[in-house]
């Protein structure tokens, strides 16, 4: 049951089931207890004794599994390498063992298993449901925030090496490599950024009675999330890197300036490193803590001169109290974007409400899809 990855297996009648494990979710202690758990499940697995069946029955499905996967590759004329061939042959090998040992499992062992499997489920459940899951998530965009502004550093070296002379273009190359990977790694963690993370914990006391609020905040970004463009020939949306000139693959500069806009206004209204952007409120334990002030945003002005006099009122949004702030949710999230985006002709909007993951449109090894975890701007050339 590797960290992060899903793993199941299961026969006719038995099933067991690793829950995937994602980075920065679990604390030392609870990840130690999650090993030793998975070490008692090998044990079990490892100790048993197949039966003259159990032979038997892997060694068919085996033979099965590799004449189907060569029939399948010759009745579709497909190409692929030996490597290739070889690497989808072992995963189907690894599934029939795992099925095969669970198959041949006593009544005992497997109640064992099924024991430790609902312990590792219960460890890890613990750890992202309520106040805890919401302080697991502000501990991984802190981090993530924290690992973008290392990232924009590396990029404005980057760039600052690419207007260097270089005598042959092997350096350029390099370079241009290098700028690449780092807007790659940047798009995935920007895209995976909640719109709002918990920054406090409330504490009220009412006689006996301690009732614990917790307090969220947009999520600080650098304000330069990738662009997205809808994509016309397939409907999906793909992720445009800067590339080395910084020109986006050509995307058409009209676009490129709606976005930038779209994303200035977006900024402006839930910005917190200015005085005037917080309001600070004190607990019942003494403890001060700090909330966006969505009702005092001050006019914005757009590039062509149209002026947002009272931005809190135009969005509806405010901060009555720590208790009473809209946006409160991700859909609050998507109506302020929404509405942001019908200033400009050519930007809507996507959100992980609808289960959107845009595609990275790079040739580099990791291009697949991109976990879209909030909400962003994207550019559709014929809305």
């Amino acid at each position: 049951c590797p960290d992060g990855h899903a793993n199941s297996f299961f026969t006719d009648s038995r099933e067991f089931e690793c829950v995937p494990i994602l980075p920065n979710t679990l604390t030392d202690d609870e990840m130690g207890d999650v090993e030793i758990l998975k070490e008692k499940v090998n044990e079990v697995f490892h100790h048993g004794i197949y039966s003259t069946t159990g032979i038997e029955t892997e060694k068919t499905w085996k033979t099965n599994m590799v004449a189907e996967i060569e029939k399948e590759i010759n009745d579709n004329d497909l190409i692929i390498s030996e490597e290739d061939k070889n690497a989808l042959k072992l995963a189907a090998a690894v599934s029939i063992n795992s099925k095969v040992a669970l198959s041949e499992l006593s009544d005992d062992e497997y109640s064992e298993i099924k024991e430790y499997e609902t312990a590792i489920d219960t460890v890890i459940a613990d750890a992202n449901d309520g106040h805890r899951g919401d302080l697991t998530t502000a501990a991984v965009v802190a981090a993530t925030e924290d690992e973008l502004v290392k990232l924009n550093a590396d990029l404005n070296e980057t760039n600052v090496e690419l207007t260097k002379f270089f005598w042959d273009t092997k350096g350029n190359q390099i370079w241009a490599a290098k700028k690449e990977d780092i807007e790659v790694e940047m798009a995935e963690l920007m895209l995976g950024q909640p719109d709002e993370t918990m920054t406090a914990v409330v504490t009220e006391i009412s006689g006996f009675d301690h009732t614990y609020t917790p307090i969220f905040n947009p999520t600080d970004t650098l304000n330069d999330s990738p662009v997205i463009m809808k994509n016309l020939d397939t409907g999906e949306f793909d992720v445009v890197l800067a590339g080395v000139d910084s020109t986006y693959g050509g995307v058409n500069e009209d676009y490129l300036d709606q976005l930038t806009e779209a994303k200035r206004v977006f900024y402006e209204l839930t910005r917190m490193d200015r005085s005037g952007d917080i309001v600070t409120y004190t607990d019942d334990m003494g403890i001060e803590y700090n909330v966006k002030d969505f009702s005092n945003i001050g006019p914005i002005t757009l590039s062509d001169g149209t002026i947002i006099s009272t931005p809190s009122t135009t969005f509806g949004i405010y901060t009555l109290d720590e208790n009473d702030i809209k946006p409160a949710n991700k859909k609050d999230y998507v109506a302020i974007r929404q509405q942001i985006a019908d200033y400009f002709p050519n930007i809507e909007i996507i959100s992980s409400i609808n289960g959107f993951a845009p595609t990275l449109s790079t040739l580099k090894d990791n291009t697949g899809q991109v976990i879209l975890n909030g909400t962003a701007f994207i550019i559709n050339p014929s809305p």
